[in-house]
């Protein structure tokens, strides 16, 4: 199993940060110069950083996390790379240092860090995407979406490095167009199944409605469900009952 697998198989729950400058690190890799960043999200278990600087996978890393005052200070590896603007890099790291329950409850009652972890709405839909200096635009199909990006299957290899367009086309409305990148993907034997994240941080006003949407639907299924729970509840009392007094008929 390679690094990509394990990180999408990941079920550890991650928060945002608020913000790019809620909660900074400064960051030592490989015993080299120290690197100042912010952090974007955060599990107990892993990080992901924003940082200035030149990085490989497999690098060990120590990172001080910081609001105004130290959250204390962490070992790790970077397991993902992915370069960003301006000479910036988006590092995916797994801990060695586990990040103790309190101090994520510190900042998530500061509000520098968002309780809440993303979203996810299934979202079976096809669409094309494209990309700079490739013409024309290729077949996908989108999965499921959250307001960080999209899970979609593609018979083609995506890049990891270049802005990816993606352009649904829903009905008589304006098509949906957000722009993501590769965070990973994996192969299949029709193609890949790919990642993407959001280049804004910014929800896309589209995704945001498909979410909502969702999230009314569930909150309408809840009196059926409830009811369902009380009639199979019901149904066993009334056996238990009838097992009890000998009485079946």
């Amino acid at each position: 199993m390679n690094a990509k697998e394990t990180l999408c198989q990941r079920r550890e729950r991650r928060f945002k940060t608020s913000d790019d400058q809620s909660l900074r690190c400064d960051t030592n890799v490989s015993d080299e110069e120290l690197v100042q960043g912010a952090v974007i999200d955060i599990s107990p278990g892993g990080l992901r950083l924003l940082c200035e600087g030149k990085f490989s996978v497999g690098q060990t890393f120590c990172t001080e996390l910081k609001t105004e005052r130290s959250h204390g200070t962490y070992r790790g590896v970077i397991r993902r790379l992915e370069p960003w603007m301006a000479g910036q890099s988006i590092l995916g790291c797994e801990l060695l240092d586990p990040i103790p329950a309190e101090i994520l409850e510190t900042l998530a009652q500061q509000g520098i860090v968002n309780r809440r972890s993303d979203d996810r709405a299934c979202w079976n839909q096809s669409g094309k995407i494209s990309w700079e200096l490739q013409p024309g635009e290729f077949d996908v199909e989108i999965h499921d979406c959250s307001p960080g990006g999209l899970k979609l299957s593609s018979q083609t290899c995506l890049p990891d490095d270049l802005r990816l367009r993606i352009r649904v086309d829903v009905g008589e409305e304006e098509p949906i167009v957000v722009d993501a990148k590769t965070v990973w993907q994996l192969e299949q034997d029709n193609g890949v199944l790919a990642g993407l994240a959001f280049t804004k941080r910014e929800v896309p006003e589209a995704i945001t409605r498909i979410l909502g949407n969702q999230s009314d639907q569930s909150e309408s299924d809840q009196p059926a469900i409830r009811q369902s729970i009380l009639v199979a509840a019901a149904a066993i009392l009334l056996s238990v009952a009838i097992m009890q007094t000998g009485w079946w008929g």
